[in-house]
């Protein structure tokens, strides 16, 4: 018995041997369609040729499931996030199927959606397709939804939707001192920057398109308490100069008081140094006539108004008698040191 498959070129299927007039035939060689087949009897010695009235095979194509997958989840700000659709066929095999007689991996494209838009698509391979998904992703909850376009084998498939969690990214904040070491009054600059997180390969710093770098303002704080807030410009950057330090070691940070997009971040500390500043110490009213009273001498200083402390001969007592004195007018307060040294003379009456 032969059995003819009239919708295909060769339309031979194959042949299959009579037992008490039955001839049975199996094949896994139809593809997805319709199959007229039509069983012909070869004849014998005492039967002539015959042909049985044709049948129709429908062969449907094999159902699909797309199952979605993403990592890391949850995800940071900016952080590119990989989606995975795998397209598995009716048998249950990730990209694997049967079809007429031979193995036949899901073909065609997968195209995931993002809360309800942005269409993205990618071709199947293997089974599998995969999205780089980066700033397309704000702080939040996303729904992630994809569908399976289906191809000559195997019927279009939707995946249940995901949700992609999204949370705030934690930036680096840098902290510099320009110079590290001041003296009372003068000044030194704090500077702070705010640096988005490496994500996706990105260089530090460096922000994938569309993403909204670091805003609002940074701290700057010491022991003693804040020094000032400073409003980030376009650059991440805040400056801050001061010269209210008091003489000593200082320890400063800088706290970046986060937004919508990021977290508060601390920078590592800074130690600023203010050392004494250097006082200038004029001695004057330093020639006198004996006439049984003190004669002190008179000091003046640059900055204005520092008290001096002054010793004749290493006595802080003014003299009153003939003679000549070694004196030291010294300025030693909470910020201003300096020291002159010159001579007094009483001369006789």
């Amino acid at each position: 018995m032969c059995i003819r498959d009239s919708t295909t070129a060769s339309g031979a299927l194959g042949t299959g041997s009579l037992t008490d007039g039955v001839a049975t035939f199996s094949t896994v060689s139809l593809a997805v369609g319709s199959h007229v087949v039509t069983a012909s009897y070869g004849g014998d010695s005492n039967f002539e040729i015959s042909t049985a009235a044709a049948v129709t095979q429908t062969v449907d194509k094999l159902l699909a499931t797309a199952v979605l997958t993403s990592a890391p989840n949850a995800s940071a700000y900016g952080e590119y996030v990989i989606v995975t659709a795998t397209v598995s066929n009716g048998a249950g095999a990730a990209g694997f199927s049967v079809l007429g007689g031979v193995d036949t991996d899901p073909t065609g494209v997968v195209t995931i959606t993002v809360d309800g838009g942005g269409a993205y698509a990618q071709p199947l391979t293997d089974g599998v397709a995969a999205f780089a998904l980066g700033n397309q992703l704000g702080v939040g909850d996303h729904i992630v939804a994809a569908q399976y376009s289906g191809d000559d084998n195997h019927e279009p498939a939707a995946a249940d939707p995901i949700t992609q969690t999204v949370t705030r990214a934690t930036p680096a904040v840098t902290l510099i001192n320009v110079p590290e070491t001041t003296v009372a009054g003068a000044a030194v600059t704090f500077t702070a920057t705010v640096i988005a997180a490496d994500v996706g390969g990105k260089a530090v710093g460096v922000l994938s398109s569309g993403l909204t770098g670091p805003t609002g303002f940074v701290t700057f704080t010491t022991a003693s308490g804040d020094l000032g807030a400073v409003t980030l410009d376009a650059d991440r950057v805040a400056t801050l100069t001061t010269s209210s330090l008091a003489v000593g070691s200082h320890v400063i940070t800088a706290t970046y008081g986060g937004d919508n997009n990021y977290l508060v971040s601390v920078s590592a500390p800074v130690t600023q140094t203010v050392n004494k500043a250097t006082a200038t110490v004029n001695l004057g009213s330093l020639s006198h006539t004996y006439n049984g009273t003190p004669k002190p001498a008179i000091a003046t200083t640059d900055p204005v108004s520092l008290t001096v402390d002054l010793t004749y001969n290493g006595v802080v007592t003014a003299p009153t008698n003939v003679g000549i004195y070694t004196v030291v007018g010294t300025v030693d307060d909470l910020n201003y040191t300096g020291v002159s040294t010159d001579t007094l003379t009483i001369g006789k009456a």
